[in-house]
């Protein structure tokens, strides 16, 4: 496990949005909305990319369940030559169980992850990186989510480990089913990518046994992992807009 370093320099001050563009793309029989954050030098350098789910909550207090993450100011804190492109995928209101799990329950149903996995990774992306002439680093891709978001990035990291190099697992829903744990046993080749674990302490003892024990199977396949425990911290987007801030240097840096 990486020791987790947090720099105060990192959070004194946010600044304000660089660029944030909302788009859509052709999804089944409708559009999606996808939310761009852009650095002031996206047209001249290649940079980074971090797709993340629930754009909704991400930039705007306006369209977020109850807060935003800050994502943009967070990211525009950081100097030119450590900031990335930010694709983020609204969620489908109510559609939203079905697409973010990648199994079945057996209360709520739900298990559609990897079609909507497989439109993110060959419809999504593509259109929406050439639309904006994006230039990607392709060695430097991760995927990010909270609650059964936090599922999803962790599904389609493992699923896809030359794709996504790093996920930040944000509150993960492990819970949903049994077969989530059994997953991480089947899969192999994950020695190069990095996974983020953040939580709560105040969401409950299953949530943090969950995390920890997914955490230690993904260790034992080799990936590099950083766990984090957020003391008095809730199911919420307060804890996640805390956090996103220490997952995002994490990640930039490559500790």
């Amino acid at each position: 496990m990486k020791p987790l370093l947090i720099f105060c320099f990192l959070i004194t001050q946010l600044i304000s949005a660089q660029k944030v563009v909302v788009d859509s793309v052709r999804y089944k029989e409708d559009y999606r909305k996808v939310r761009l954050y852009l650095p002031d030098n996206y047209q001249t350098n290649q940079l980074p990319l971090l797709v993340m789910l629930d754009g909704q909550n991400l930039f705007d207090e306006h369209t977020s369940y109850s807060g935003e993450w800050n994502v943009d100011e967070s990211i525009a804190s950081f100097p030119e030559n450590k900031q990335s492109i930010v694709i983020a995928i609204d969620h489908g209101n109510e559609l939203r169980m079905e697409e973010l799990t990648p199994f079945e329950n057996e209360k709520y149903g739900g298990g559609g992850a990897e079609n909507f996995l497989l439109w993110i990774m060959e419809k999504a992306l593509p259109e929406t990186i050439a639309k904006f002439e994006l230039k990607i680093n392709r060695n430097k891709i991760a995927i990010a989510g909270s609650s059964l978001g936090g599922l999803f990035a962790y599904y389609a990291a493992i699923q896809h480990p030359n794709f996504f190099q790093s996920a930040g697992i944000f509150s993960p829903s492990f819970w949903w089913s049994k077969k989530s744990f059994q997953l991480i046993d089947q899969i192999e080749g994950i020695k190069n990518q990095h996974y983020f674990f953040a939580a709560g302490t105040e969401e409950g003892k299953d949530m943090l046994i969950d995390m920890k024990s997914m955490h230690d199977l993904t260790l034992r396949k080799g990936a590099t992992v950083t766990y984090l425990e957020e003391k008095g911290a809730q199911h919420n987007e307060a804890q996640w807009r805390a956090t996103f801030l220490t997952f995002y240097h994490v990640w930039i840096n490559d500790l």
